[in-house]
């Protein structure tokens, strides 16, 4: 079961004090998406994963906690608040990017990333093909970013293609999904990344750019 709990944050930048939703338990049951993306309950926490301050439009996993002080600056800036209030991506999508913005801004590509994608599955939810492929355009450039510069977004790096192959995938980039697929296979994953990764290359065969997940692997 999903407990969610309304608090009071300060605002780090602003110090202005709002309530905020705060995921005090959840569950899971079934099997997760490619992406890594959890089943239900825990599927549909992810509205309560960001934060903003309903005064100055900072936006955060948290945000009373520590920050760079030049955030300040560039929450005013013009592509900043564009982005803050673009209609055309939805509101939770749009507060999960500009909290990727502001930590690709210091070189933290990985946080970047997955702000990025959870924007994507946002923009999943409402059916919004368009804006979610732009979302995960812009995870895709964060985690090929962090990579090239020995920065990890998961553990294990075969998951980490495995991430990165579903991601082109779903961009319509079936040539880098392949080309990332075979790369990882060549390099001996574990049995069952091989099978998932076998099931990418039969999706990208057929032109697939849709949602899939464990289930088809069990």
């Amino acid at each position: 079961m999903t407990m969610i709990l309304d608090e009071a944050f300060i605002c780090r930048l602003c110090g202005h004090s709002s309530t905020q939703a705060v995921i005090a338990s959840t569950n899971k049951f079934g099997h997760s998406d490619f992406d890594l993306r959890p089943p239900e309950m825990a599927r549909s926490t992810i509205y309560h994963q960001i934060q903003t301050c309903p005064k100055c439009k900072y936006c955060a996993g948290n945000i009373s906690a520590d920050c760079p002080s030049e955030f300040s600056k560039k929450i005013i800036r013009q592509d900043y608040l564009d982005l803050y209030n673009n209609p055309e991506i939805p509101e939770k999508a749009r507060q999960f990017l500009c909290s990727s913005m502001l930590l690709a801004s210091i070189e933290n590509k990985v946080d970047a990333g997955w702000g990025a994608l959870r924007a994507a599955w946002i923009c999943d939810d409402k059916k919004l093909t368009e804006q979610a492929v732009h979302c995960r355009e812009e995870a895709l450039a964060h985690f090929e970013h962090a990579r090239k510069n020995q920065q990890h977004f998961l553990e294990d790096e075969y998951a980490e293609d495995l991430i990165l192959t579903d991601l082109y995938r779903r961009c319509g980039n079936m040539a880098q999904a392949t080309e990332t697929a075979w790369a990882c296979l060549k390099r001996n994953p574990s049995p069952r990344l091989v099978d998932i990764l076998r099931r990418e290359l039969e999706l990208i065969l057929d032109n697939d750019q849709s949602c899939h997940n464990l289930k088809e692997i069990a």
